[in-house]
């Protein structure tokens, strides 16, 4: 309420009020005093009318009929009903003095001299005018008019105007108040909505309506808050997609951080590799082909004969280790190409091509559950089920009863998770990081390999975005899990 009154409303209410009531004073004097003229003159007409009734009246009487006539015929003036204004009438002679007067004259007579306009408001107007006698002499008639009937008609007139006045003055001041309520409804609409806008509503919009310059404002701040709105969704959506770039930019640099770590310590390993595990074969072959060199220039083909199986084999070792190393690179460099996969078949060729592979092995039992299809590029996907099937058929092997079991497990986020479960020789459960970790055997010479499977599957899976993670114990076998974006999976698990 306090805003109010110091608003530039309530001052331009206040100072079109008060102009009002100044024009009101205004026009009220000045009709008073017009009026009050108009009676003064009036007035004057009245007596001139009146002393030439009287001069035309009494002149014929004062000279044939005597101061008897006269007295009855003022006495009938005065007290009758011919004209009421007449208060008194006195004759004086050439002398000044009163020779007759009617009932109620004033004596000693008024001063006639004083102006109108002070006589008007005593109730009596008093003149005095000559008049001729008999016998030549030159008297004065004096006499009062009464003001009463001027007063009183003044006095209606000058109401009528006032309340005339009053009823423009209140038709006026409820015009203004009536233009000045709406004016304040509407500028309080839009204080209302810039305010509301000042104070972070970005969508709220000045509604007034008319032609008028308040239109015309609101207009200009509709349009305003609009810009300001559509400049401030413009600026969010950039922060939005530089976020989203940002967030994307940091991913690719964590993968690329992860792929670099992972290079490094593949590079760590392939030195060591190198060194031990492909330095160790070759010097086995370099040595065996001596050997059996030297034997056949000997003419000893019997002992050629024994060293060149193994030879065979551990080149043979050696060709595996590579083409291992080649896939580890492969994975890592290849583009994603994501495709629809169904798992299920994939994992049915898989099993064929490592049964095929080995028709001496014996397969254990192999339990496949129901697998979705997933969004993934199959030559990536490939690989991860050959190396896990092919480490659960490999440390199965001395196990009895060897048993795998394939699955997904029911999904409940976003991710599609798949696990493998073998009941071979387990490990322990510290040793679960060192796992996916190239060139890395937990189980030494006790099965074949080069430890390079876990990583090709680990790469791989972050290729898809998933990771990959394994859970077992000593003599309880092993599970390992991956998880894949779920990007158009369907299928139902059980």
């Amino acid at each position: 309420m306090s805003h109010f009154f110091k608003s530039l409303r309530f001052r331009l209410l206040v100072a079109s009020t008060f102009i009002v009531l100044l024009l009101f004073l205004g026009m009220l004097w000045n009709t008073a005093r017009a009026l009050h003229q108009i009676s003064v003159d009036n007035m004057r007409v009245s007596i001139r009318q009146t002393a030439e009734a009287l001069n035309l009246a009494i002149a014929p009487h004062t000279s044939t009929r005597g101061l008897s006539a006269i007295q009855a015929y003022v006495d009938e003036l005065v007290n009758g009903e011919a004209d009421t204004r007449i208060v008194y009438v006195a004759l004086l002679d050439e002398n000044q003095r009163v020779i007759l007067h009617t009932p109620g004259a004033p004596l000693p007579l008024p001063d006639t001299s004083r102006p109108l306009e002070d006589e008007i408001n005593t109730g009596v107007v008093h003149a005095s005018q000559p008049i001729l006698l008999d016998a030549g002499r030159v008297g004065r008639l004096h006499y009062g008019l009464s003001t009463t009937l001027y007063k009183s008609t003044l006095n209606k007139v000058v109401t009528q105007n006032v309340v005339g006045l009053l009823v423009a003055l209140v038709l006026f001041i409820a015009l203004i108040l009536v233009v000045g309520i709406n004016v304040n409804r509407r500028i309080t609409r839009l204080f209302a909505a810039a305010k509301a806008f000042a104070q972070g509503s970005l969508t709220v919009r000045a509604k007034v309506d008319g032609d008028d310059e308040i239109t015309f404002l609101s207009k200009l701040f509709n349009k305003m808050a609009q810009s300001i709105q559509e400049r401030i969704a413009d600026g969010e959506a950039k922060r939005a997609e530089i976020s989203a770039l940002n967030e994307e930019l940091e991913h690719r640099v964590a993968e690329r951080t992860a792929d670099l770590q992972d290079m490094v310590s593949g590079l760590e390993s392939f030195n060591r590799t190198v060194s031990h595990d492909l330095r160790g074969p070759l010097t086995g072959i370099g040595s065996l082909a001596q050997l059996a060199a030297d034997a056949l220039e000997r003419g000893d083909n019997s002992l050629a004969k024994k060293f060149l199986p193994v030879i065979a084999k551990q080149s043979s070792a050696t060709t595996d280790m590579l083409n291992s190393l080649l896939l580890l690179a492969r994975v890592g460099e290849a583009d994603l190409k994501r495709t629809s996969v169904a798992l299920e078949a994939m994992v049915k060729e898989v099993i064929e091509q490592i049964a095929m592979s080995d028709t001496g092995r014996t397969m254990p039992q192999i339990i496949m559950h129901t697998l979705p299809s997933v969004q993934a590029d199959p030559d990536l996907l490939r690989p991860v089920f050959v190396n896990l099937i092919g480490n659960a058929v490999k440390f199965t092997a001395q196990s009895k009863a060897a048993c795998i079991e394939i699955g997904a497990q029911p999904q409940t986020g976003d991710d599609i998770t798949i696990y493998v479960r073998d009941n071979g020789p387990g490990f322990e459960p510290d040793a679960s990081d060192k796992l996916f970790k190239p060139f890395v055997r937990l189980h030494g010479a006790m099965f074949t390999g080069h430890g390079v499977g876990l990583s090709i599957v680990r790469r791989a899976v972050g290729r898809h975005g998933g990771r990959v993670w394994a859970d077992g114990a000593p003599g309880r076998g092993a599970t390992f899990y991956f998880t894949l974006p779920d990007a158009g999976a369907h299928v139902a698990l059980a």
